[in-house]
C-alpha cells in the first residue's frame, strides 16, 4: 500500500515475545535497508526494546528456542505494512501465559497503540483471569485468523485468497461474545474477527541472524503483526474510532471477503468454513487498505451540449471513506468555476456522478475536470474540453401576450404568452400590482409562476400586469370597484 508512506508516524506497534533476541535491532536494520525503508533505531527514537518490567534485563533464551525467529518476523512484518510506525519490542521472561500477559500490559502503559501477540497454546479457563492485562482504552482486542495466497495474474487482485487449514478457528468456551459480533451460531466469542496471510508458502521474507540470514516465514505469527500494523495505519488516518473492536465489522469495505477454504469440520459450519458473510476462519476478511486511500476517479465526459448548457459526467470510487466530488470548469485550464459538491458516500464501488452547466457562452471552448476529496486526499481528473454550439438568438415577441378575464374583484385573470421567434420551450410567469397614487409596481406573491391571478380588494384602483418569462411586453387590466 503506497499510502503507508504518509501514515503511521503517530502510532506505536508493540510486539510481545519471549526471551531475548540480541540481534533484533541489527536484523531490523538489515531488513529495512534491503527494502529502502528509513532507519528505525534506538538512536532515532523509532525502535525500543525492554524486558517485561520495562528495563534492560533481557531474558536469555534457552537452547533450542525459536523465539528469536519469531521476533525477527514480528519486527519485519510491522515494518513492511507501516514503515513510519514506532516499534516497541517487549521481551517476556518466558513463554508462560502470565508473563506474556504482563508484557502486553506493560506495552500499553508505555504508550503502544497496537499490540501484537501470537503464540501456540490451547484455550483454558484461566485465560479469563488474564483478560485484565489485555484490556486497555484505545487498544482493540482483535482475533486474527490465517489465509493462504495463490498467485493469479489474471484476477483483479493478482492473488486468490482462501482460509488456511492450519490457522484454527471456532467458538470460545470461556470468552464472552463482544457486541461487535452478531453471528448466532456461537454464544461466546467467535474466532476470528479478521484474517491475513499465514501460509509459509506465501509468507514474508525476513532477515534473521539466528536463521542464517534471509528466510521466508508464515503462520499466524505473520498474520498478527500484519493486522496490527494495518490497524496502526487506519488509526493514524481515521483517529480513535479505528481503535474500536467493532471497526472491522462496521467497515467491511476495508476488507476483502474470503469465501472459500476451511480449518476443519464443525457445526455450525461457518465456524470452520469460509463462506458468505462473517465466518470463523477469516472473520470479515483480510485488510486491503480502502480506508487509507484517497478516492479513485475516471476521466469525465460531456453530453447534451448546446449553445448555453452541457451535462458533465464522471466516475468516482470513495474507496471506503466518505467522499465528495464536483467538477471544475472554465475557458482555460485555470478553470475558475465549480459545480456544487456532491456526497458520493463511503463505499468501494465505482459510482457515476454528473452535473449540469448553464449560462455558457456560445461558440466557446470550455475546459473541465472531475475532482474528488476524502479524508486522505484530493484527486483531480484529467483535463477535458467541450465546445458549445451557436448561441440562441434572444426571443422576440411577434404576437403580444394577452390577459383575459373580468376586471372585477373576485374574478380570475388568465394570461397567454403570445407568439415569439426563437420561442423557449416553456415560460415562467410573474404578476405585478401597480398603484397610480404611489406610482410604483411590486411583484405579487399571489399567482407567482402561474398563468392565472385572482383579483382582490387590494387591487382596486390599480393595475395588474402579467409577465410571461423575463423578456416579454407587458399586458395590463384595470379592476373595477
Amino acid at each position: 500500500m503506497t499510502e503507508a508512506a504518509s501514515q503511521g508516524s503517530t502510532q506505536t506497534v508493540a510486539v510481545i515475545d519471549a526471551y531475548d533476541d540480541p540481534t533484533a535491532e541489527s536484523d531490523l536494520a538489515a531488513y529495512r535497508s534491503e527494502y529502502g525503508l528509513s532507519p528505525c533505531t534506538t538512536a532515532n527514537g523509532c525502535f525500543r526494546k525492554v524486558d517485561q518490567n520495562g528495563g534492560a534485563n533481557y531474558p536469555a533464551a534457552p537452547a533450542g528456542s525459536n523465539w528469536a525467529t519469531e521476533i525477527a518476523l514480528d519486527l519485519d512484518a510491522v515494518s513492511a505494512i507501516c514503515p513510519n510506525c514506532h516499534i516497541l519490542l517487549v521481551e517476556a521472561d518466558d513463554p508462560a501465559y502470565g508473563n506474556l500477559a504482563l508484557a502486553a500490559d506493560l506495552a500499553a502503559t508505555l504508550g503502544a497503540t497496537q499490540i501484537s501477540n501470537s503464540y501456540l497454546g490451547g484455550e483454558w479457563v484461566g485465560d479469563r483471569l488474564l483478560d485484565q492485562y489485555y484490556t486497555h482504552a484505545g487498544v482493540a482486542v482483535t482475533a486474527v485468523g490465517g489465509t493462504s495466497l495463490t498467485v493469479a495474474p489474471s484476477s483483479a487482485r493478482a492473488w486468490i485468497e482462501t482460509a488456511r487449514s492450519g490457522a484454527g478457528s471456532g467458538c470460545s468456551a470461556y470468552e464472552p461474545k463482544p457486541a461487535s459480533q452478531t453471528d448466532t451460531g456461537c454464544a461466546m466469542r467467535t474466532v476470528a474477527d479478521v484474517a491475513a496471510d499465514a501460509d509459509p508458502a506465501s509468507g514474508a521474507a525476513v532477515y534473521s541472524t539466528v536463521d542464517g540470514g534471509w528466510v521466508v516465514l508464515g503462520g499466524t505469527s505473520l498474520a498478527s503483526p500484519l493486522v496490527a500494523a494495518y490497524d496502526a495505519l487506519v488509526m493514524s488516518s481515521q483517529g480513535s474510532a479505528a481503535a474500536s473492536p467493532s471497526f472491522p465489522h462496521t467497515h467491511p469495505g476495508s476488507y476483502y471477503h474470503i469465501a472459500s477454504g476451511s480449518t476443519g469440520s464443525c457445526v455450525p459450519g461457518y465456524l470452520c468454513n469460509a463462506g458468505s458473510g462473517f465466518d470463523g476462519p477469516t472473520g470479515v476478511g483480510s485488510p486491503h487498505g480502502a480506508e487509507l486511500r484517497p478516492p479513485a476517479l475516471l476521466t469525465g465526459t460531456a453530453s447534451a451540449v448546446t449553445g448555453t448548457s452541457a451535462t458533465l459526467s464522471g466516475q468516482v470510487s470513495p474507496r471506503g471513506a466518505d467522499t465528495h466530488y464536483h467538477f471544475d470548469y472554465g475557458t482555460s485550464t485555470a478553470y475558475g468555476a465549480s459545480t456544487a459538491s456532491v456526497d458520493a458516500g463511503s463505499g468501494s464501488s465505482l459510482l457515476s456522478g454528473s452535473a449540469s452547466l448553464t449560462r455558457l457562452t456560445g461558440n466557446t471552448t470550455y475546459h473541465f475536470r472531475i475532482v474528488a476529496t476524502n479524508a486522505y486526499g484530493t484527486r483531480y481528473g484529467l483535463d477535458n474540453v467541450l465546445s458549445t454550439g451557436p448561441s440562441q438568438p434572444r426571443p422576440t415577441n411577434t404576437v403580444a401576450p394577452l390577459v383575459s378575464g373580468g376586471s372585477v374583484v373576485g374574478h380570475t385573470l388568465a394570461v397567454a404568452p403570445g407568439s415569439w421567434t426563437g420561442s423557449p420551450d416553456s415560460f415562467g410567469y410573474q404578476w405585478w400590482h401597480c398603484m397610480p397614487v404611489s406610482g410604483g409596481c411590486v411583484p405579487s406573491k399571489v399567482g407567482t409562476n402561474s398563468t392565472t391571478y385572482l383579483l382582490t380588494s387590494a387591487d382596486i384602483g390599480g393595475q395588474v400586469y402579467a409577465r410571461p418569462s423575463r423578456r416579454t411586453t407587458r399586458a395590463a387590466v384595470r379592476p373595477g370597484p
